[in-house]
């Protein structure tokens, strides 16, 4: 619902016309004792917009002006608002002349207004004509959800001039309805991955996968439940989705059960490894002219890394295992007491000493080898996009993206070394 010029030069006709004949009708009755004063639409529409603005006032001269006013100004033509301000009124007016238990229809509500001041406007509209039924067409997801009560309908098919096919969306115990909402009209796949929009993940799957919505979940577990309850919802069958987590500590087995549900999990520890790839630190090293020499150092800076954590990492290697082993068993129980036999039975076959000496001949292979990229398989460590790659360029982290966005070279290589088994999409 938006004004355009003759339309609202001629609801201020009306309101103004309409305010006439109401204190006319006030001023020829003020002796009847019966007679029962009420606002004009123009005052109740003046009323509700300073609700919603509130730092300028408008007035009625009786003249056929309205006039505004403010703290700076003290007084100025109505006209001379700005076209959100001006919209608002508006919209207020139009909803207040619709008649009794009508239908309100809005197209895109949230055009060219604050979100708090849109929904703050039609909460307070739909307050004042609880009689009449609110129909939003919007493409926002925040402001869909937001409306108290609503049935959110997904306008699937239109075919003019009045064939609408559309579907209820339902409330889903796993996705939540907002998300639903926001891929619900996705024209491409939906790729879930960990971290948020400022993370490395989506960053750099931005650059990578083109043909999806990439969505971030934040942690791995939201990323696999979103993954697999998208693709079981039987409402978004004409889409699909994948996800794509960190390899952690995952082992083989799990990974390729996690494959067939369309969930991928890297061949590294965590997406920061695939930045500080062989092929992008020599990229990055021919483009800032950084010397042979200080390209090799860079790289043996995850060797010195993994001699000084190598019992750290085995450690977390070996409470990942056994807290991965106790953890199946307990969802696994039917009563206590065989929890208990369950436990009493595994422990003593358990050895979180050979978790820990297994991960340790595994980190001292990868340095005596010098084999670089099962470092970047096995290492766990965020800060190497710092301790490697400032050998090269200071600010590496900060600018590994940029260099993968412009080389289009280099997002085939990581593609096809990381990301074979992704769909194209």
């Amino acid at each position: 619902m938006r004004y355009v010029s003759n339309e609202f030069e001629q609801m201020i006709k009306y309101l103004i016309a309409e305010y006439q004949e109401k204190a006319s009708n006030t001023h020829s009755n003020y002796k009847n004792d019966d007679f029962k004063t009420e606002n004009s639409i123009l005052e109740d529409v003046i009323e509700i917009w300073e609700m919603i603005i509130t730092h300028i006032k408008l007035k009625y001269d009786g003249q056929g002006n309205i006039k505004a006013y403010s703290k700076d100004v003290n007084e100025y033509d109505f006209m001379s608002l700005s076209d959100g301000e001006k919209n608002i009124f508006f919209c207020i007016a139009s909803v207040l002349t619709v008649d009794t238990n009508g239908y309100v229809i809005v197209d895109e509500p949230e055009n060219h207004l604050n979100m708090s001041i849109v929904n703050k406007l039609w909460d307070k509209l739909e307050e004042e004509r609880a009689d009449c039924q609110f129909v939003y067409l919007t493409h926002n997801p925040s402001f869909a959800i937001g409306r108290v009560g609503a049935k959110i309908l997904w306008i699937k098919k239109y075919t003019p001039p009045s064939n609408w096919e559309y579907e209820e969306i339902n409330t889903d115990s796993t996705l939540p309805q907002q998300l639903i909402v926001e891929l619900i009209g996705s024209k491409k796949k939906i790729l879930f991955c960990e971290g948020k929009r400022e993370s490395y993940d989506y960053q750099l799957y931005s650059i990578l996968f083109k043909n999806y919505t990439i969505i971030p979940a934040e942690g791995h577990q939201k990323a696999i439940d979103y993954c697999k309850a998208f693709n079981e919802n039987k409402q978004l069958s004409n889409l699909s989705s994948i996800a794509i987590i960190d390899k952690d500590f995952y082992e083989k087995e799990e990974r390729e059960a996690w494959e067939k549900s369309s969930i991928y999990t890297l061949d590294v520890m965590e997406v920061e490894n695939i930045l500080c790839d062989d092929e992008i630190l020599k990229t990055i090293q021919k483009k800032v002219q950084a010397t042979s020499e200080e390209y090799e150092i860079a790289k043996a800076q995850i060797f010195t890394h993994i001699e000084s954590t190598k019992e750290k990492q085995s450690m977390e290697y070996a409470k990942f295992k056994t807290n991965k082993i106790l953890s199946n068993l307990v969802g696994k129980s039917e009563n206590p007491d065989k929890l208990k036999e369950q436990l009493d039975n595994e422990i003593k076959n358990l050895s979180p000493i050979d978790f820990f000496d297994n991960h340790i001949k595994l980190l001292e292979n990868i340095c005596i080898n010098k084999d670089y990229d099962k470092a970047l398989k096995h290492y766990n460590n965020k800060g190497m996009l710092s301790f490697v790659g400032d050998k090269i360029l200071k600010g590496y982290k900060d600018r590994v993206i940029h260099f993968i966005r412009d080389d289009e070279r280099l997002q085939e290589h990581i593609i096809n070394k990381y990301f074979s088994k992704i769909p194209k999409g």
